[in-house]
């Protein structure tokens, strides 16, 4: 089931990625990469607040 979610979510981000890549594009060249650049820097800022939150939990769990 793992396998065919992730086939299928990589297909949608392959269908909806150019296309969004061309409507960023038509406010001029630089739009697709500052919006790849505001993505990524979601991405990160999830990361690193999921992973602080985790460590804080696995310290919480040794002091007890």
């Amino acid at each position: 089931m793992i396998i065919g979610l992730d086939s299928s979510i990589a297909g949608l981000a392959n269908a909806i990625g150019p296309m969004v890549g061309a409507s960023a594009a038509g406010l001029g060249l630089q739009a697709p990469f500052i919006l790849s650049a505001g993505i990524l820097g979601v991405g990160t800022l999830v990361v690193v607040l999921w992973v602080r939150e985790r460590q804080q939990g696995l310290k919480d769990q040794e002091v007890a």
